[in-house]
């Protein structure tokens, strides 16, 4: 129906039709770019089939916006021909190589930054439907380097905070948010130990890598949309986010990590998807 709204006014020529829309977005990690990923006791599908319930999930769910992560061996063209598919024309890639960045939308791109120095898998920096877009994806390995790659986006984030710029940080952070802890159970807890992730004096995750962004004025629109009573995790615990600027956290509708049966069968990372009451601006 969203589609089919967003059609008629381009039809008439009246752009958002003079109105605010619901803007989704999307985070999301495919691993390692929907390639056939098997190794002992996995239960990924093969890569086809993988893509082909993506498709399908994403069609269903009928985002405008979506950053990725782990495109690996993907193209402009090929992002561009498969996003088009479900009404999303436009397409960049960080770098063409390795574990790659992408962004998706439905309104035009302009890339403001591919930045590599310093970070594990890359920063991207995009503009769309007046957004200011970062999509990022920490190493999974060093803490003190999350900490070093939070503080380069912080130091372009905040100055676009500073002068009232709407702002979306999304990605894979592989790092734990203290908003989160009562969420961590046993079963949390033994995921993220099994990750030789760092804790605190009381076995706690250390969150202040997304501390950082929250403290530079950034809100994590999962936790402001969840309900009070969410349960525990019951798988691996959440590393990805959707971090917004105060304006776009004040015009986020709904918020949800899909950590789903049909999700997990796509990706070791569920996605996260925001809903965003807007005013679109190209």
């Amino acid at each position: 129906m969203k589609s089919l709204v967003m059609a008629i006014c381009v039809l008439l020529g009246l752009g958002g039709c003079g109105a605010t829309q619901v803007v989704r977005v999307t985070s999301w990690n495919v691993l390692v770019g929907f390639q056939t990923y098997q190794q002992e006791g996995d239960p990924w599908p093969s890569g086809k089939e993988r893509l082909a319930l993506a498709e399908t999930f994403l069609q269903d769910t009928e985002p405008d916006i979506i950053g990725w992560q782990e495109l690996n061996g993907w193209t402009p063209s090929r992002l561009r021909s498969f996003t088009a598919r479900i009404g999303l024309p436009h397409g960049e890639l960080l770098k063409e190589r390795g574990y790659d960045l992408g962004l998706s939308s439905r309104w035009p791109i302009s890339v403001q930054e591919r930045h590599l120095h310093g970070m594990h898998h890359g920063l991207l920096h995009a503009t769309t439907a007046g957004v200011h877009v970062f999509v990022v994806h920490f190493s999974p390995g060093s803490h003190a380097h999350r900490l070093r790659e939070v503080e380069q986006v912080m130091q372009r984030v905040e100055p676009l905070l500073a002068y009232g710029q709407r702002v979306l940080v999304m990605g894979d952070l592989n790092a734990a948010s203290g908003q989160d802890d009562a969420l961590f159970g046993d079963v949390g807890l033994q995921w993220w130990n099994g990750w030789n992730y760092p804790v605190n004096d009381n076995g706690r995750p250390v969150t202040d890598v997304v501390q950082r962004a929250l403290d530079g004025g950034l809100v994590d629109l999962w936790v402001q949309q969840r309900a009070s009573d969410t349960p525990q995790f019951e798988a691996r615990p959440r590393i990805d986010f959707i971090l917004a600027s105060p304006n776009l956290a004040a015009a986020c509708t709904d918020a949800q990590w899909l950590d789903t049966d049909r999700c997990r069968v796509m990706s070791d990372h569920p996605p996260v998807q925001a809903d965003l009451q807007l005013r679109v601006s190209p």
